[in-house]
């Protein structure tokens, strides 16, 4: 009868260990599991700065596009006009932006340009995630790959 018992308690020992080395591993500090795993609330605090548009190119340091999430709203600087837009997330991971409302500022060249891009993709904005320490929001294109915006913390 003991034998059973320590039987049983081995095989119970020997299925919980199987089933806790099957368990996920945790992220590495600063990045997440995927999307649908950190909250609105991880992009609060922070001033975003856009490092690369959609494209893949990179965004000028000066002047910089800016994001900042607080109070259900994004807003800071498009490279020439301030800005600010309502954000909702529906679940963990998705969000909706608003409207962008802009000063009327006037930019010539490369700063309204790239202002101009920046607020379209902006607006196309369906997920979020933090990669690497780097705030990235996706959004669907219809047979490429999906656009992605990348910012990193600023001070």
């Amino acid at each position: 009868m003991k034998a059973q018992a320590n039987a049983l308690h081995l095989a119970a020992a020997a299925s919980l260990v199987a089933l806790l080395g099957c368990a996920a591993q945790p992220p590495a500090t600063g990045q997440t599991a995927g999307k649908g795993t950190v909250s609105m609330d991880a992009l609060q605090g922070k001033t975003w700065v856009l490092a690369q548009f959609d494209d893949g190119s990179q965004a000028p340091a000066e002047p910089p596009v800016t994001a900042v999430f607080a109070a259900g709203k994004v807003s800071g600087s498009g490279g020439c006009n301030q800005y600010s837009a309502i954000v909702t997330s529906p679940s963990p991971g998705a969000l909706r932006v608003g409207p962008v409302a802009a000063t009327k500022r006037f930019c010539l060249g490369a700063a309204g340009e790239n202002e101009q891009r920046y607020f379209a993709a902006l607006a196309k904005a369906t997920g979020y995630a933090i990669e690497d320490g780097r705030l990235v929001l996706t959004w669907d294109r219809e047979g490429q790959s999906p656009g992605r915006l990348v910012f990193r913390a600023g001070g």
